[in-house]
């Protein structure tokens, strides 16, 4: 019934679902090292975007990330850095982009000060 309410044969539906599995077998877990190269790579275009500081912190650093997650980003931004929503996407988009992988974004002057210093144990500074 699944198949014929996606208007496919049953042959079709299950080379879709093992084909599904295989991709998300061979996909890899974000790396510490690798995040950090890619990252630091492009320090002249984060600086250039305002960025005076950047920390991976989350699963990435403490080495537990799963295939197919995301990339905790901690950024400070220069004083008089022009931010806008879209600047802060386009930011995000471009960092997920570099990695190759989801980047989830925090901004350091935003945390309360018992997330601040949780985050600064297992944050590792990449600029």
């Amino acid at each position: 019934m699944a198949a014929a309410a996606r208007g496919e044969t049953v042959q079709d539906l299950i080379g879709g679902l093992v084909q599904h599995f295989l991709v998300e077998e061979t996909r890899r877990a974000p790396e510490l090292a690798a995040t950090l190269g890619a990252l630091r790579g492009r320090a002249g275009r984060l600086r250039e975007r305002g960025v005076a500081g950047l920390w991976v912190y989350g699963p990435v650093a403490r080495g537990e990330a799963m295939p197919g997650g995301s990339v905790d980003l901690l950024v400070e931004f220069a004083a008089g850095a022009r931010l806008s929503l879209v600047a802060l996407a386009s930011l995000r988009a471009e960092l997920s982009e570099a990695l190759s992988t989801r980047a989830e974004l925090v901004e350091r002057a935003t945390l309360c000060p018992n997330r601040h210093a949780a985050m600064e144990w297992e944050a590792v500074r990449v600029l």
